[in-house]
């Protein structure tokens, strides 16, 4: 009967600790997610953010020069707030893939407003697909 006792005070120690690693999976679980979606957001905010600033910069030159340029400008700032919202709210969905043909064209649209050539391929077939979505969080961060 003592031995009988003694395993099932161990038993009962082995479930409390058990329970303990469990809560701490879930802990260490649950803050993960949360980096990853900080890492999202950080990401696609603030990669809208500063291309929204940059054109609308741009924007404010060109209103007395260029008006009809600055309209242009303008609207393509209302069109990047508009891809920048649905980018948060694929982010915070947790939807949210990178396309490294929708990357090129979001950097190209950015370096023209800021007035740089940018020599960057026509066509996201060049690399190739298991490669694709790296070299779009590549170009992204760039």
């Amino acid at each position: 009967m003592g031995v009988v006792m003694i395993f099932f005070g161990q038993l009962i120690q082995r479930n409390a600790l058990l329970r303990q690693a469990q809560h701490e999976v879930a802990r260490l679980a649950v803050s993960e997610e949360r980096a990853r979606l900080a890492r999202d957001l950080h990401d696609s905010l603030g990669h809208s953010l500063t291309v929204v600033a940059v054109k609308s910069e741009l924007a404010r030159k060109l209103v007395s020069r260029d008006p009809v340029r600055a309209e242009a400008e303008i609207a393509d700032i209302e069109r990047l707030a508009r891809e920048g919202l649905a980018d948060l709210r694929a982010a915070v969905a947790g939807y949210r893939d990178v396309d490294l043909e929708a990357e090129l064209a979001s950097a190209r649209t950015a370096l023209a407003a800021a007035g740089i050539t940018a020599h960057l391929p026509d066509d996201a077939a060049v690399v190739r697909p298991e490669l694709r979505a790296l070299f779009g969080w590549v170009v992204r961060e760039g």
